[in-house]
């Protein structure tokens, strides 16, 4: 049992000899942070030509206002379309304003786009309500 115990204790000593001086806990602190911006928001006017005379060449504007986070940048896209429809009749539209789309938030906070629309209808085209759809997307 005495030798037992001796060579229990010289076991301790040893583990205690081989283990790291001086390591000590250490400890770093990470700082943690958010910034909450607004929302972006769009809202569109509509692009009404109204009546238009078969023969004659007519112009309209639509707007979008897109709100949000001053000086944030954001995607900005608009489907482009090229005819309105009326049942299996078409029109061709030609636009303005797809090219120089903004990305950044102006400090006011608002932003608005402007699109143009020409319509050339002919004496043939079909007398009707024509219509059609443009879509904007935005994204931070």
């Amino acid at each position: 049992m005495k030798k037992l115990l001796t060579l229990l204790s010289l076991t301790l000593s040893m583990t205690a000899f081989a283990a790291p001086q001086g390591n000590t806990e250490k400890s770093a602190e990470m700082e943690v942070t958010a910034r909450v911006i607004a929302p972006l928001t769009i809202n569109a006017t509509p692009m009404a030509f109204g009546d238009i005379i078969q023969g004659t060449t007519a112009t309209a504007t639509g707007t979008y206002v897109i709100t949000g986070q001053p000086g944030e940048t954001f995607e900005f896209t608009i489907t482009e379309i090229t005819e309105l429809t009326s049942g299996d009749n078409s029109l061709a539209i030609n636009l303005a304003g797809l090219d120089n789309i903004p990305t950044v938030i102006p400090e006011s906070g608002n932003l608005t786009h402007v699109l143009t629309g020409t319509l050339n209808p002919t004496l043939t085209t079909v007398a009707g309500d024509y219509e059609g759809t443009i879509t904007a997307r935005i994204q931070y």
